[in-house]
């Protein structure tokens, strides 16, 4: 993302990516039900793990997207945006 931002940026090109972090899909109930007793034990364990309390919904990791591709994104390039309520700078620290 770095190299093709600096590399792309005199043409008008942007690269960017997006980093989701604990999204509740499908694929999550499918790919990790079976460590778990219910689909509500699941669910509570997973948002246990975010600061916010809860896991993002695809629609967060969509509304990233829809603004990067934006002309009020203009002036961002060659970054990684996680959308990850906050897990990637608050891993390890102790819960309040």
């Amino acid at each position: 993302t770095k190299v093709v931002g600096a590399q792309y940026a005199s043409k008008g090109i942007r690269a960017n990516s997006i980093a989701p972090g604990l999204i509740e899909t499908p694929l999550i109930h499918r790919s990790i039900s079976g460590h778990y007793d219910s689909v509500e034990e699941m669910l509570a364990a997973r948002h246990a793990q975010s600061p916010t309390g809860k896991m993002g919904r695809p629609e967060d990791v969509a509304d990233l997207a829809v603004f990067l591709a934006s002309n009020e994104s203009a002036y961002i390039n060659s970054t990684l945006i996680p959308v990850d309520g906050g897990l990637t700078h608050y891993a390890g620290m102790p819960k309040r």
